[in-house]
């Protein structure tokens, strides 16, 4: 059987596994013609990067991280990453809080810190692969000066690299 030269052996061999060694070339021909087509320049389906839109590196938490919403126990999550601008985190919960706004306790038990009254807002909420679980991201409103400085001693204390 004489097939055409193909220039790229990646390419060839796409074409080889295609046809399945039968003796009916048009399935080699076939996709033969959907590789050169697509070769030239024809669009193809592209998939796109995530755009970073955050300002500020995250760093990962130590698993002994936790928060309440607005101070109450009932209301636990655990902290999965960190930033000064806000945070990642993931709650059990059948379906999305209503609230966007509200505040934060944030404690570490490893370190016996704590840091309340951190007002945040809502930046996205989504369900994650495993049931029940969310993982919600908040971003920081306006800190004061110490819960600035406290969030620093979190981080420098509570993370255990770059995220």
């Amino acid at each position: 059987m004489n097939r055409p030269f193909v220039k790229h052996e990646s390419i060839r061999s796409f074409i080889i596994s295609q046809s399945c060694g039968t003796s009916n070339d048009k399935m080699y021909h076939l996709s033969l013609r959907m590789v050169m087509f697509h070769c030239k320049g024809a669009p193809m389906a592209t998939i796109k990067e995530p755009v970073e839109r955050r300002k500020n590196k995250r760093l990962l938490v130590r698993e002994a991280a936790f928060v309440c919403f607005d101070a109450n126990p009932a209301m636990m999550a655990r902290i999965v990453d960190v930033s000064v601008g806000g945070l990642g985190i993931t709650y059990r919960a059948p379906r999305r809080r209503k609230t966007d706004f509200f505040t934060l306790e944030i404690f570490c038990i490893l370190y016996s810190f704590s840091l309340v009254g951190m007002p945040v807002r809502t930046v996205s909420d989504i369900e994650t692969t495993v049931y029940g679980v969310r993982r919600r991201d908040v971003q920081f409103e306006v800190l004061t000066e110490d819960q600035k400085q406290r969030l620093e001693q979190f981080m420098d204390f509570c993370t255990t690299g770059e995220a």
